[in-house]
């Protein structure tokens, strides 16, 4: 096993707690796949995060485990996450893990939250940019981002009846404004003019910004002010 690489990681994680970060090389042996990988190590005070790598899109094993011990794999006490979703970590609050998707959806990114404590999953949901706010009192996490929703309709084709969808399904006002699409669908209306009304059709993705209550017993959230951000499904 190669040296190990340490430092303080939470910075570049923004909301996230901060954490003990450290790198290990791991020789075929040691990554339970033939291959050599790195092993990261996030060091909370109650447990850690483990990601190995191999050098290919989205991590080979995520794991939460113990506080104490090495950076090093452990089969017999790390609880491997088997989550298509989890693709990568991405940081805890509290006894709260985050972790983020390999790839995008939507022009969203894909995460989940797990309970460090007892491996149970929380919630599942698309998250535009990066968290505007995360704090934690007592058991309750509080999530302030913009998330990102795929409509059914296209709000170029049918403004009104698909303005209406939307609003009923994310629990917005009846006069909450709707966001101008038009600009996000011309560059390939204007790339096949031809198509333009099958590319007006296209169902729109919309981003708008939520406030999300989290705790081990469930969640639940409400859309807050902000703007609305639109454009084609991809």
């Amino acid at each position: 096993m190669a040296p190990v690489t340490c430092r303080n990681a939470g910075e570049a994680a923004g909301q996230f707690d901060r954490a003990t970060r450290a790198e290990v090389e791991l020789a075929e042996k040691d990554t339970g796949f033939d291959m050599k990988g790195k092993l990261t190590c996030l060091r909370y005070p109650n447990f850690a995060l483990k990601e190995l790598d191999l050098g290919e899109k989205g991590a080979a094993g995520i794991y939460i485990a113990s506080s104490e011990g090495p950076c090093q794999l452990n089969p017999t006490l790390d609880r491997k996450i088997e989550d298509d979703t989890a693709g990568y970590l991405w940081g805890a609050v509290g006894p709260y893990a985050f972790f983020r998707g390999a790839d995008g959806l939507n022009g969203g990114l894909p995460f989940v939250v797990y309970d460090a404590r007892t491996g149970a999953r929380l919630i599942e949901d698309l998250i535009a940019g990066d968290f505007a706010a995360l704090s934690l009192v007592g058991e309750e996490l509080t999530l302030r981002y913009r998330r990102t929703y795929a409509a059914s309709c296209s709000l170029l084709a049918a403004p009104e009846t698909c303005a209406a969808t939307i609003r009923q399904e994310l629990g917005l006002a009846a006069d909450r404004p709707m966001p101008d699409c038009r600009p996000a669908y011309q560059p390939a209306i204007d790339a096949d003019p031809d198509a333009a009304k099958a590319i007006e059709a296209w169902p729109s993705v919309i981003d708008y910004p939520v406030e999300r209550k989290l705790s081990a017993s469930g969640t639940s959230f409400v859309a807050v002010d902000g703007d609305l951000v639109c454009r084609p499904s991809m």
